[in-house]
């Protein structure tokens, strides 16, 4: 927990909501934090940390932004909202081919009208995620 703290402490406004999804994917992976005890410089993990989720955010800002525009994904990401998986999950399974739409991408079809669809098979998923 001290990983968190000091993560969220140290972040600006901006950054904290992607550094508060970093952390909890890493409590998901990690929630002793065994694997986390032999650092010994927890200021540069932690600086280290937030330069790649900062990168990483920036980049899928750049990818996703107009996705986040398109009717239908609010509905999808509210499916995940309990945290059951990273929103950088749902993002990436926006844009892959998906078996249950032809292979068609969630976020092509749902441009295409296919909300319904497209939602029915993200409820699909993370029904078996629960």
């Amino acid at each position: 927990m001290a990983v968190l703290e000091i993560v969220t402490r140290r972040a600006p406004r901006s950054h904290r909501r992607a550094l508060d999804a970093f952390a909890a994917e890493l409590l998901l992976r990690d929630p002793d934090g065994k694997a986390l005890s032999h650092i010994s410089d927890l200021s540069s993990l932690v600086r280290r940390a937030a330069e790649h989720v900062v990168d990483s955010g920036e980049v899928w800002i750049e990818h996703l932004g107009p996705v986040y525009d398109t009717d239908g994904v609010a509905d999808v990401v509210k499916l995940f909202d309990d945290g059951l998986i990273s929103m950088w999950s749902v993002a990436s399974w926006l844009v892959s081919p998906e078996p249950d739409l032809a292979d068609e991408k969630p976020i092509n079809a749902l441009r295409r009208g296919g909300r319904d669809a497209v939602v029915a098979t993200a409820h699909q998923w993370a029904s078996s995620l629960a």
